[in-house]
């Protein structure tokens, strides 16, 4: 192919998916376009993992704190959960996709919480959150997507992030928890990094509960999603 007189070549994609191991949650990496079947997913050698959740069925979902949970599509990802009768998930306003008759919606104002409810609302997130509780007798079904074309990334505490460890996110990232999770934010003390990084100075700030039941999160992004483990003193300029 010609383009602007520069040259492309055409290669076919490569089908196959390599997984890795988090924690208690199985990652896979999402094949490069334009590479054939014999190169390396990272032919660079750059140490960074395409990121993509492993779909699954019901059957084999995930678990956390008695729900059932799973991440369908490739790109703008729906989460399934299967949560137990009495317990409640915890997502973003506007995520609902679709949820079974018995699974009450109560709206909770962050805004009348004192301190934690202003901390969550200085780390990026409403004001309001909203807590879908089975008030059946058995399993019932719930659905959330994103807010804007993303994918859904999930970070179990005590398993992706190691205990007594918390996570410091974008403003907004947050869709959903299960369990007992701190949602609020981290200041950021050096006028340059907090002025010009582009975080701001309050950054969103996630945690366990500290003496709660385990908790996971999921976070939404778009684009492709990248990860990388950095080795000590090693730097990346984004």
């Amino acid at each position: 192919l010609e383009v602007n007189n520069s040259r492309l070549i055409d290669l076919p994609i490569s089908q196959k998916h390599q997984q890795e191991t988090m924690g208690e949650v199985e990652i896979s990496v999402e094949a490069i376009p334009l590479v054939d079947d014999n190169a390396k997913v990272d032919p660079m050698n750059t140490g960074f993992k395409w990121y993509l959740p492993k779909e699954t069925s019901f059957e084999d979902s995930h678990q956390m704190d008695g729900s059932k949970w799973t991440i369908s599509g490739h790109d703008m990802q729906v989460l399934s959960a299967s949560v137990p009768a009495g317990n409640t998930i915890s997502t973003e306003v506007g995520t609902l996709l679709f949820a079974h008759p018995s699974m009450k919606t109560e709206v909770d104002l962050t805004l009348f919480q004192g301190a934690a409810g202003c901390q969550r609302i200085c780390g990026g997130e409403s004001c309001v959150k909203v807590n879908m509780t089975n008030e059946g007798t058995s399993d019932a079904y719930v659905g959330l997507t994103p807010n804007f074309p993303a994918k859904v990334i999930p970070l179990v505490f005590g398993g992706d992030v190691k205990p007594g460890s918390s996570v410091i996110a974008k403003p907004g990232a947050l869709m959903a928890q299960l369990g007992d999770v701190d949602v609020g934010c981290n200041i950021d003390s050096n006028p340059l990094t907090c002025c010009c990084a582009g975080l701001g100075l309050c950054r969103q700030k996630l945690n366990r509960t500290s003496g709660g039941n385990p908790g996971m999160v999921f976070l939404n992004a778009g684009g492709t999603i990248v990860m990388k483990d950095l080795g000590v003193d090693e730097t990346v300029t984004v």
